[in-house]
């Protein structure tokens, strides 16, 4: 009877640790999965920088201006020249385009090179055209 009693107790514990292990089993699977994410994103941000760090000076300009350029934002065209680039581009709100480049260390100064030209599409949508010109004060 005593190992009947035993045997009984220790299935109990056994389908009481099965019990918690499915419980956990979802939120460690998304934290392994968040992990394995991470863990790419950091690989593929060191080889970004070994990249731009390995670069020509204008090219770590262009880089640092597309990493601050907002994501619904867009440039149609580039133009150097010293230490000036002139960006033509298109984005829902030109402000936030010209808010985050200010923000950006390459550029020294920026300002817009005419109005801000606003299309409305067929579905409805606004975007804004821009020329900005900024000065990096870098000289290639």
């Amino acid at each position: 009877l005593a190992g009947i009693a035993d045997l009984r107790g220790s299935n109990r514990e056994r389908a009481a640790i099965e019990r918690q292990r499915a419980m956990l089993r979802a939120p460690v699977t998304r934290a392994l999965a968040d992990r394995d994410s991470l863990a790419g994103a950091m690989d593929r941000i060191a080889s970004l920088r070994s990249t731009i760090d390995g670069a020509p000076v204008w090219s770590r300009v262009v880089a640092s201006l597309a990493a601050e350029l907002p994501a619904d934002a867009f440039l149609t065209s580039l133009h150097a020249s010293a230490d000036t680039l002139r960006l033509e581009g298109s984005a829902p709100r030109a402000a936030a385009v010209f808010q985050a480049l200010r923000a950006d260390p390459a550029v020294r100064s920026l300002h817009p090179q005419g109005p801000i030209r606003q299309t409305v599409s067929e579905d409805g949508s606004t975007s804004e055209g821009f020329t900005l010109v900024a000065v990096t004060g870098r000289v290639p």
